[in-house]
This record gives C-alpha cells, structure tokens and sequence, in this order.
C-alpha cells in the first residue's frame, strides 16, 4: 500500500483492488482503476496503470486525460507546484512534456535505447534532466523548449537510475546522480552533482554503499541547494557550498 497527496486529497494504490481517492479524513471521494505508480501534485494526480495508459486526475478523482505510452525501462516524473509532467519513452525515442491536465506541451525526440533511464524536474518545471546506464546526462530547458547540453561520460561512467526521478534544484542549478565517472574494474559509486552548466562540483559517499541502489529515497529540499536522503534507518542531509 502506498499513496500520493494532493493539496485537498490522498490517494491510495494497493495491489489487485481499486486505486482509491479521500479526503484527510478518510472519507472515500472516488475509486479508479489499479494503478502501478501515483504521483501528486498541487492540484491532482499523474498515475502509470499496470499496462501502456497514464492517468491526469485532478483532486476529486476526475480523470481528465489518458495518455498511451508502452515501453520497457518507461519513466516520468511530475512537479509539485504545477504539474508539469516529463515522460520518457525510449520505445518511441521521445520525451514529452505535458500539462497538468494531460494536454502536450513539447516531445523532444532523441536517439535512447530501453537501457535504464532516470528522470527528474526542477522545483517548478522549467527543467528536465535524464540520464541512463550507458554513460549520458541530458538536461533540458522547458520553458526555452531546447536542450541546453548532452554530457556523454561513456568512457569511464556508468549510472544507476532504476527507472526512478533524477533530483534538480529549484531553477536547475543542481542535478544528483549516482555512479562512477572512473575507468575501473571495481567502480566506486557514489552521489555525484553537476551544476546547471554540466561541470561535475562534487562528489559525496552514501552512508550504506550498493552497487545499483544507494538511498530509498533522494531529493532536494524545496527552495534550497539542502540535499536529504533515506537509506537503512539512516536520514542524511546534506548541503552543497561552492567555493572559488
């Protein structure tokens, strides 16, 4: 079982019954079909059903659009504050953008294969950045609808993204990954941040080393360049400080 809030209410997925809508109280709002992933936002939800549809859902379980993507290794991610939310379907070599309520904004098409691909939004959804296993960082402006810069790392870097969201900071200005940018036979993986320019300005340890999965959770903390994570009982947080 598990859930995503909007602001006036919650819904629940749980597995092999109706995904269901409430209020804070409790009270039932509506039922919708199973749903493999809910993600909420300020005012609804975007949900991945257990085959090639997703859902835009506003807070009173309405379904105001349903999109078909099917693809292996598929992705997305949605911004809090407005709903904005980036897809990326390597099947179709695409990623798009679409309004909170399911109406496309822009599809930048590329050349990706099924490998594992991570996603992730700025707070307020001006920006985009992917990356993949075989080695690559893509980082686009939405509002400019351009990519501003590809960083191909494929000589030595490898990064693990598990289909799942790439943290960036309010206004792009920071993006995590967790990988390796060294040539070796045992990798040393760790949380690397590339600013806004793609230059790689740190690099920080996991309390708990793995070799695909590092923290059950990352992101930045809303409207900071603070940085928390969870992982086996330990909550870190970090900040990031750039010197001369």
């Amino acid at each position: 079982l598990f859930g995503a809030f909007s602001n006036r209410s919650i819904m629940f997925f749980a597995r092999q019954v109706p995904s269901l809508v409430t209020d804070f109280s409790g009270n039932k709002i509506a039922e919708l079909p199973e749903m493999v992933t809910i993600k909420g936002f300020k005012n609804g939800f975007v949900c991945h059903a257990d085959g090639p549809f997703f859902y835009f859902i506003n807070t009173t379980g309405k379904i105001l659009a349903k999109k078909h993507h099917h693809s292996r290794r598929i992705a997305y991610d949605v911004d809090r504050k407005t709903g904005t939310t980036a897809i990326i379907v390597p099947a179709e070599r695409s990623l798009y953008i679409y309004g909170p309520e399911g109406d496309l904004k822009n599809e930048f098409k590329m050349n990706i294969t099924e490998s594992a691909t991570g996603i992730g939004l700025s707070e307020g959804g001006d920006y985009a950045a992917i990356c993949n296993r075989e080695g690559w960082i893509r980082f686009f402006d939405l509002h400019k609808k351009k990519e501003l810069w590809k960083k191909d790392f494929i000589w030595g870097s490898r990064f693990s993204s598990s289909c799942s969201p790439v943290p960036v900071s309010e206004n792009g200005e920071y993006i995590i990954v967790y990988g390796d940018l060294k040539i070796s036979e045992n990798p040393t993986w760790s949380m690397i941040i590339i600013n806004k320019e793609g230059k790689c300005v740190g690099q920080f340890e996991p309390p708990v080393p793995r070799n695909l999965i590092s923290y059950y959770y990352i992101d930045f903390i809303p409207g900071t360049n603070k940085i928390v994570g969870f992982t086996d009982n330990t909550l870190s947080v970090y900040e990031i400080i750039e010197g001369e």
